[in-house]
């Protein structure tokens, strides 16, 4: 039996190899890397995998849409996992306001935020979105493409080291719900 296992950034790929979980399985898994929660629910719906991880508005989405998945686990990061990071001058998210932010349409960055800008009475058509993939979100702030991004820890390390007036705007601790 083959279980085909959706994986984002060889996450699963790299915990389940390092800690031996899949020794003496009576199944083999054969991972199917993805780089988006949207593109793990394509998988699902071209019937490519029967398992895959992805964040909540994939996921809502997928149950939306009618997808027949089911969730079985639920994990949630210990810490800010991401962060509203803009550039140097601007320290509110209320300046956002008509400016280039970055983030990635139908995934859990997107829904992150959505969320940020309505702690400032923001909505998504408030700002001009700059639609990238996750693995971009940290170069367009270093390119200029965007005044603000919503970034991973690494990409906001990367960043403000650069630029030291960097400011981190929310992080997932900051916004309701979380």
């Amino acid at each position: 039996m083959v279980v085909n296992l959706g994986d984002q950034q060889q996450e699963l790929q790299t915990l389940l190899h390092a800690s031996g979980a899949l020794a003496g399985a009576p199944y083999q898994v054969n991972f199917v890397e993805f780089d988006s929660g949207p593109l793990v629910d394509a998988g699902f719906a071209a019937h490519r995998i029967d398992v895959g991880t992805m964040g909540d508005l994939p996921a809502s989405l997928a149950a939306r849409s009618g997808l027949p998945v089911v969730a079985v686990a639920v994990d949630r990061a210990i810490g800010a996992s991401e962060f509203l990071l803009a550039k140097p001058g601007i320290t509110a998210i209320a300046q956002l306001r008509g400016k280039p932010v970055a983030y990635t349409t139908g995934t859990a960055e997107q829904a992150f935020a959505l969320r940020a800008l309505h702690s400032a009475g923001l909505t998504q058509r408030d700002v001009h979105q700059v639609n990238v993939s996750l693995l971009q979100l940290g170069t367009v702030l270093e390119s200029g493409s965007a005044d603000a991004s919503v970034v991973s820890v690494e990409q906001k390390v990367d960043y403000q080291q650069g630029h030291p007036g960097a400011k981190v705007l929310a992080s997932v601790d900051d916004v309701t719900p979380a």
